[in-house]
């Protein structure tokens, strides 16, 4: 008796066994399925996200490299970390030439002067926005200040191409030069060395007033430039 019991529980238990095989496949792909759903769906969430972090990235650079008209008022001094470091570099050469008896450095600082207004020049053409109103200052502001320094004070910057030449033809002519050299620095008396160190602090003094001109009109114009921009603003 007990062994046809279990004959018919095991004859019943068959098809559901063969049910149940048949249907784990079934089971998982249908897992599988709802996991690639998943994935998908969180892969395109997941871009959705890093599209908006980028675009909005890209609308902050945007606006704090050329803020819009109606951003609110109009710094009269702003700049950026690397004009924060060029001013700073400046400020280093000004400590130099002021303290140094050497030429070299108020013909560097001359040398600067007329590239940084050169490239002015190029930005108020080819430049846009903030950038281009600061340029235009910086050059006309700085050419004016250069002008009046040397019509009314004698101001000529002497740059790189004389010191490099002379140096080249002390070089060339070391034999003949240095006796001569030796001849004038023995007859150089102290009042004229006071002289040539005069000259030099007051060249470099020019300069700095020749940059600092410069950076004021840019810093001005842009200034206007934003003011005009807020005006026009709808």
């Amino acid at each position: 008796m007990g062994a046809s019991a279990m004959t018919i529980a095991q004859t019943v238990a068959r098809p559901e066994q063969k049910r149940l095989a048949s249907l784990i496949p079934r089971i998982l792909i249908v897992g599988n399925l709802r996991s690639e759903t998943n994935f998908v769906r969180e892969s395109a969430e997941l871009g959705a996200v890093l599209r908006r972090n980028s675009g909005d990235r890209a609308d902050y650079n945007r606006s704090m490299s050329n803020p819009p008209p109606h951003s609110g008022r109009t710094p009269f001094v702003q700049f950026s970390l690397g004009s924060a470091l060029l001013m700073m570099t400046w400020a280093g050469l000004i400590c130099v030439g002021l303290t140094s008896k050497a030429q070299l450095w108020p013909n560097i600082m001359g040398l600067l002067i007329v590239l940084a207004l050169s490239t002015a020049m190029l930005v108020a053409i080819y430049g846009e926005g903030q950038s281009r109103a600061f340029a235009v200052g910086f050059a006309l502001f700085g050419f004016l200040f250069l002008v009046c320094l040397h019509r009314f004070d004698s101001y000529s910057p002497r740059l790189l191409a004389r010191y490099i030449g002379e140096v080249g033809f002390q070089a060339k002519n070391k034999e003949e030069w240095t006796p001569i050299a030796s001849t004038i620095a023995a007859r150089t008396t102290a009042a004229q060395r006071l002289v040539e160190e005069r000259n030099r602090f007051v060249e470099v003094s020019q300069s700095t007033g020749v940059i600092l001109a410069a950076a004021f009109g840019g810093m001005l114009a842009r200034y206007i430039n934003g003011k005009r921009q807020r005006t026009d603003a709808p």
